[in-house]
């Protein structure tokens, strides 16, 4: 997700896996089943969901919209997660996903 940094679940120490997984939780009960605005960060392809806009772990680079609240924003607040913009220029396009 974009702006911030949580603990990993792979390829790190035990502990940051247990926080990792308490982020990947909480996260999970704040947005499934739930109707949610993605918006893809885009780094200049041309569309919308680009396979070349992933981290370096291949995950989607997103900021996520419930009920007009920035669930991004949400996930620093609760302690989830820190402030994390990384490198490079952001230019953003919108999506929206439904079930």
């Amino acid at each position: 997700m974009c702006g911030y940094n949580s603990a990993e679940i792979s390829k790190c120490s035990p502990e940051e896996k247990i926080r990792g997984l308490e982020c990947k939780d909480y996260l999970s009960n704040l947005i499934l089943g739930k109707e949610i605005i993605c918006h893809f960060l885009d780094k200049g392809q041309g569309t919308l969901i680009p396979l070349k806009n992933r981290d370096p772990y291949g995950r989607e680079i997103v900021d996520i919209w419930l009920n007009e609240k920035y669930v991004n924003k949400i996930m620093i607040e609760k302690g989830y997660g820190k402030d994390y913009n990384g490198t490079g220029k952001r230019i953003i396009k919108y999506i929206s996903i439904k079930d």
